[in-house]
């Protein structure tokens, strides 16, 4: 992920201690949805559990400090991001998605 000039300095310090490059590595998690006919089988915080869970799992075998997510401008899902421990960082390079993280907690 390109760390671009608008992210604030205490991210940019907890993303860039170990490289000091403008760029970190970083897990993305793509677009979550639900079938229909399974929309009340699965909250969308287990389905964020769950792959977070794996991506501790790849972190402890090839690295990487942090997840990123990129969503649209929707309230709803800006609050269902944070609800879940993601946090905003930036715009991504067109401008036309926000781009959120979380810090990969290998403790847990």
């Amino acid at each position: 992920m390109d760390i671009r000039p608008e992210v604030p300095g205490r991210y940019r310090r907890k993303l860039n201690v170990i490289l000091k490059k403008p760029t970190v590595p970083c897990y993305v998690l793509g677009q979550l949805g639900k079938n229909e006919p399974y929309k009340n089988a699965i909250t969308g915080k287990e389905i964020i559990d769950y792959a977070m869970q794996f991506l501790i799992d790849a972190h402890k075998i090839v690295g990487g400090c942090c997840v990123r997510i990129d969503c649209k401008d929707i309230d709803r899902l800006k609050s269902f991001y944070i609800d879940n421990g993601f946090e905003y960082i930036q715009k991504n390079e067109a401008g036309d998605l926000l781009q959120y993280i979380r810090l990969l907690d290998v403790n847990r």
